[in-house]
């Protein structure tokens, strides 16, 4: 589920989540982060972007949520590399993100754990994107009954 923040923080400390997943190391004040690791981000174009710089004939595509951290980091590569206002796709999910890439629709930025064995799209890495990790955050004081599992998949899943 893709929310705000602050709606993140308070279902959290409501307990109506049982653990959040997010690129922030410190975010919450009333939760505890129990599971941290970096990340790495890489492009990913359509099969016929051949290189780094034909990434500017292409519309961005993005979280519709302002506050996505990846689209913030996307954004301000954009602004650091190229003088024209980028074309903005918005979208929810990674699955419409990679979907759209792969038909040729833009390109996006993603985790690189997400995208590996996609053979149908193509990969790049630009040296002066910002590192990130990713955090496993639980409600304060309070592991939730399922926490050994939520953990060991998290752990298995992000492994790189």
């Amino acid at each position: 589920m893709t929310l705000q923040q602050e709606e993140l923080e308070y279902r959290l400390a409501h307990e109506q989540l049982d653990c959040v997943i997010t690129n922030r190391s410190s975010m919450f004040s009333e939760a505890q982060k129990i599971y941290q690791i970096k990340e790495n981000l890489v492009f990913i174009a359509p099969v016929s972007c051949q290189t780094i710089a034909d990434l500017k004939n292409y519309p961005l595509i993005v979280n519709h949520v302002e506050s996505c951290p990846y689209r913030r980091v996307l954004l301000n590569w954009w602004q650091t590399h190229h003088t024209t206002k980028p074309i903005l796709i918005e979208m929810d999910t990674v699955e419409a993100f990679m979907r759209t890439v792969f038909v040729g629709g833009g390109i996006s930025l993603l985790p690189q754990k997400l995208i590996e064995n996609q053979e149908n799209l193509h990969c790049f890495v630009a040296e002066d994107l910002p590192e990130t990790n990713i955090s496993m955050w639980i409600p304060q004081n309070k592991l939730p009954f399922n926490y050994h599992l939520l953990k060991s998949i998290v752990e298995k899943e992000l492994s790189v």
